[in-house]
């Protein structure tokens, strides 16, 4: 049977996927959707489909491989490595796979944002930070550094599908990171308020989200996995900057709770090396103190 690849009549995040699936000699065809013209840009035809594919985290791109679902193109491109042995077979190997993915990532993420904000003029300065150094191995890029701790701890899945919800997680949490520190670095701090205050509360409650999406993380992700985690720790950012965003969804609530109580995460945050604030650099409009 063959794949579906479903994503925007363009070049985009599908790109890569496109080429290694072709490399890889994959049997698969495109679903492609069209977005109207300026200045509504009708994105029906992709709003129409969004939440009747069974996806967990519907958005584009996303491939359909039998009983496999995924969305997020890291997700997407790692689930076809995995696929034809292309991950990598050395632990070095495999940081490397996972520092580059992440290289990859950031510099497609300033171009597109220069390119589809014409006033952009925020820039995260600092490079190379986090590291991490253990023993032989020395890794940057922050989801590289999780990847790496959870594989030395077993804690990236044992099934198919739980590597692939572990994927598509990370990537989901980066995209809401993401549009939080663009906002919070923006010059327009103020102008860009409400889109952030919007996404915090539909971001952090809406039916999809705390109910499917957060009953897989729960199914994936045992009380002790670092993946998990990284979700709580993006809802705990949006309620510092709305504090009542949560209100409304007590499963979400309980959810944070659950792994902030965690004994040995609970005494973390208890400790001294525990640091709750600044969130952000001295640049940032908010969050910087």
């Amino acid at each position: 049977m063959a794949m579906t690849l479903g994503y925007w009549d363009i070049r985009g995040l599908a790109h890569a996927i496109r080429l290694l699936l072709e490399y890889t000699d994959s049997n698969y065809e495109e679903k492609k959707y069209t977005m109207g013209d300026a200045p509504n840009y009708d994105r029906s035809q992709w709003l129409n489909e969004k939440f009747k594919l069974g996806l967990d985290f519907p958005n584009l791109p996303y491939l359909i491989d039998g009983a496999h679902r995924l969305t997020q193109s890291n997700a997407i491109l790692r689930y076809l490595a995995r696929k034809h042995n292309l991950c990598g077979e050395t632990e070095e190997e495999k940081i490397r796979v996972d520092m580059l993915e992440n290289e990859v990532m950031d510099t497609a993420n300033q171009l597109a944002r220069v390119c589809y904000s014409p006033d952009f003029v925020s820039r995260l300065l600092l490079s190379g930070l986090p590291y991490l150094i253990d023993g032989a191995h020395r890794v940057t890029q922050s989801n590289a550094i999780l990847r790496y701790l959870a594989r030395k701890h077993n804690l990236c899945g044992e099934t198919e599908e739980e590597k692939i919800r572990v994927d598509m997680l990370e990537n989901e949490v980066m995209d809401l990171r993401m549009f939080h520190i663009r906002t919070c670095y923006s010059p327009d701090f103020a102008l860009q308020v409400p889109r952030l205050l919007g996404l915090a509360r539909a971001g952090c409650g809406d039916e999809w989200r705390q109910g499917q999406a957060q009953a897989g993380i729960s199914r994936c992700f045992p009380s002790a996995c670092p993946s998990g985690r990284c979700y709580p720790g993006v809802l705990d950012l949006h309620r510092t900057f709305e504090p009542k965003c949560l209100d409304a969804f007590p499963n979400l609530k309980d959810f944070v709770a659950r792994i902030e109580g965690l004994e040995k995460i609970a005494a973390y945050m208890k400790s001294s090396r525990f640091l709750p604030a600044p969130i952000y650099t001295k640049i940032a409009v908010w969050g910087n103190k």
